[in-house]
């Protein structure tokens, strides 16, 4: 088994940023009647994250994927995923905006199945008055799979929240 990796954050003025690249392999080690190199698996996943500091505005950015695979079976997966968003302030109140959007393949005895796609949006508001406070939220999900059970699914949700501190 082995594995590599590497990691960086670092801030350049506004811009916080993220990056992570990694990759590990497992073999098996082999007897009297198996090849070692025979059975197999391999993986890596990179993500990449950005994040401006404006003031009151602070937009974000994130991308992230994931491979796996076995060398026998030839069976895995691979995800990706972007995100983009904002977080406004405005005094005591706040805007949130995020849209996101993540692909799902399995891939089995090396055929690729039918992507799962998913994509979401929200957007949410938040006041505070004196020890009271209003969170407002809206969001909706969608997946697209033509060939899978998945495809045409949506769901909207409407979310409010009332708090009060003493």
């Amino acid at each position: 088994t082995t594995g590599t990796g590497l990691g960086f954050s670092g801030t350049f003025g506004p811009a916080t940023v993220g990056v992570t690249v990694a990759s590990a392999s497992t073999a098996d080690v082999g007897s009297a009647t198996a090849d070692p190199a025979s059975n197999s698996t391999a993986t890596s996943t990179t993500g990449l994250g950005v994040k401006l500091d404006l003031g009151d505005i602070d937009p974000f950015f994130s991308y992230g994927s994931y491979t796996a695979l076995g060398s026998v079976s030839q069976t895995g997966v691979a995800y990706g995923g972007t995100e983009l968003g904002l977080v406004y302030a405005l005094g005591d109140d706040g805007i949130t905006f995020y849209y996101g959007s993540y692909e799902e393949t399995a891939t089995t005895a090396g055929v690729a199945g039918e992507t799962l796609k998913k994509t979401g949006m929200e957007l949410g508001y938040n006041t505070a008055v004196g020890p009271a406070g209003l969170n407002v939220g809206y969001g909706s999900q969608n997946w697209a799979q033509t060939d899978g059970t998945y495809d045409g699914y949506s769901m909207t949700d409407i979310e409010v929240a009332l708090t009060y501190s003493f």
